[in-house]
């Protein structure tokens, strides 16, 4: 008489998370972006007497969608809102000592697309010259270099996965948090040249106004104080030659023209 196995589901969630290693295999070429990665969904009746009823329940990186599963044999897909991703499951009936096997057959989308590599690179090179020679360049130079690295790094992944599937997952959602700091890092880079645009323009402009008002009113002052000084010194000169000369004219002392002389009848 065939049992139900609860046994089994828990032999297989155990194998399924603690010896994840030994179930996920990676298939594909060296460098193939879109290789498949293959699951292996294991359950035994330990019973040499009884057949038994395993029900599996295994659960599938959140990253999977209906579309990414290319093969799961005769279990089902099923989506669990509470935890946010999909599972597959089924009820199969094993003879004592049998081995039940199903091999699920997942697209590999775990790998950041070079091309999306490639424009944040363009824009990083975008952004640095907008900032050279402002006032923001010696701080973004930092920035420049740490992302530069990032990118060379999730780059090299990208193209090289690792062999072991778990591993590959892991620096995958390790790469997504580092491609969220790469854009943080670019929108403020961004604020940077927004900054920089706008004190090149209106300030410089503004600044370079100022200084020509200023320089042109010095200008005009010492213009008219050059002025004032030259028409007071052609007053006093002009004041100089209108002024009689001493002992000349009405001014000078002795007889006049017309009077006789003294002591002279």
């Amino acid at each position: 008489m065939s049992t139900r196995n609860n046994a089994c589901g828990i032999l297989l969630w155990r194998l399924l998370f603690v010896s994840a290693g030994a179930l996920f295999l990676l298939t594909g070429l060296p460098g193939d972006l879109r290789a498949a990665i293959v699951l292996k969904v294991m359950a035994a009746n330990p019973s040499k007497e009884d057949a038994q009823i395993a029900s599996i329940k295994a659960y599938l990186p959140k990253e999977v969608k209906p579309d990414d599963v290319l093969g799961k044999g005769d279990l089902q897909l099923v989506y669990d809102s509470q935890q946010g991703s999909y599972f597959v499951s089924g009820d199969f009936e094993l003879k004592p000592g049998e081995t039940f096997e199903q091999d699920i057959e997942l697209r590999d989308i775990w790998s950041v697309p070079v091309n999306e590599i490639e424009t944040l690179r363009h824009e990083l090179e975008r952004i640095g010259k907008q900032l050279k020679n402002t006032e923001y360049a010696d701080r973004f130079e930092g920035m420049y270099k740490e992302i530069t690295l990032k990118l060379d790094q999730i780059e090299s992944a990208a193209r090289f996965p690792p062999a072991n599937p778990e591993q590959h997952i892991s620096s995958y959602r390790e790469h997504l948090n580092i491609l969220a700091s790469i854009r943080a890092d670019l929108d403020l880079a961004r604020g940077f040249m927004s900054q920089s645009r706008a004190y090149s323009t209106g300030a410089i402009f503004k600044f370079v106004g100022a200084v020509m008002l200023f320089l042109g009113i010095l200008g005009a002052s010492f213009y008219f104080v050059w002025l004032r000084q030259l028409n007071a010194v052609a007053g006093a000169s002009g004041s100089s030659g209108d002024t009689p000369a001493a002992g000349t004219g009405a001014d000078r002392k002795g007889p006049s023209a017309g009077a006789p002389p003294a002591g002279k009848g």
